[in-house]
């Protein structure tokens, strides 16, 4: 009778501690995925952010490029290059033009 019992026992305990196992493992598995998904959401915020940066920058340089493209199409007219030839490099048209023949 009383081997019985402490088997009784062992198969009462025997399930307790599975149970309690089985918990602890779940447990362990919800906390995890909580943080794991919150290292997620952070990581997410901080590359937003940085896409927000990077698509500022991008504006900047489409800017920049618009008015360089400006400054090119202004310099390159001929009006601009025939000052530049007279005031900065001090040249002259010719007073008599010679045809040289080949």
């Amino acid at each position: 009778m009383k081997r019985l019992n402490l088997q009784q026992k062992w198969e009462a305990n025997r399930s307790g501690v599975l149970t309690a196992a089985a918990f602890s493992l779940v447990f362990g598995l919800v906390l995890g995925s909580g943080l794991w998904r919150s290292s997620n959401a952070q990581e997410m915020r901080s590359l937003y952010q940085e896409l927000g940066v990077a698509q500022e920058r991008q504006d900047e340089l489409q800017a920049q490029h618009s008015r360089l493209l400006l400054e090119k199409s202004a310099y390159s007219s001929l009006m601009q290059v025939e000052k530049v030839a007279v005031n900065d490099l001090q040249m002259v048209f010719p007073e008599k033009v010679t045809e040289v023949q080949p």
